[in-house]
This record gives structure tokens, sequence and C-alpha cells, in this order.
């Protein structure tokens, strides 16, 4: 599982792809970005055996957080798990749903 929007996230998960991934799950906070997303990573690759799914997945909101885990459970195994997240606002901003500290 990746998140895919731009950097770091994306080259992963196209070099996973050409390392012949069957499947890929694109952990994106934006379902219209995370389709914009899989059709440029299945632009010019050949992917008929390989499975491109997108799920939702806000790591600021712990309901999603529980609920993007609670639907790995469906998957019969999990290989690899990149987390690649930073945020670095250009003020302190605490979550007001956690009331944590947002700088990542």
């Amino acid at each position: 599982m990746t998140r895919f929007n731009t950097g770091v996230g994306r080259e992963t998960s196209r070099q996973l792809l050409d390392l012949g991934l069957s499947k890929l799950i694109l952990a994106v906070r934006s379902e219209e970005r995370g389709q914009t997303a899989k059709k440029k990573l299945s632009a010019g690759q050949n992917l008929s055996n390989v499975s491109i799914e997108v799920w939702e997945l806000d790591r600021s909101d712990y309901d999603s957080v529980v609920a993007f885990a609670e639907r790995t459970k469906s998957l019969s195994r999990l290989n690899i798990v990149v987390l690649n997240i930073g945020i670095a606002n250009a003020t302190r901003v605490f979550n007001p749903k956690t009331g944590h500290d947002e700088m990542i």
C-alpha cells in the first residue's frame, strides 16, 4: 500500500509495478485524485495481471485509519507497506479531532 500523489509515493508505486507487483493499493485522501493516479500509473504499462485499487485513507482522522485497517483484513496477505507521509505547516497546527500537533 502506498500513498500516491507526488514524489516518493508515486515513484515507489511505479517501481513496484515495474518489478511485477500483482496488486497495488493506493491509499488516498481523495477518491478522485486516486483514480487519476491510477490512470497515470496504468498508462503505457501492461497491467493485464495487475490489480490497482484505490482506498480512501485520511491519516489525520482516527476513524478513517481504523476503517482502513479493518478493510485490510479482507486481504489474503499483506507483503509490503510503504508508510510515506510528511506534513510541514507554516505555523503550528493542532488537529481539531485528535488534539495532536500536525507537524510531522
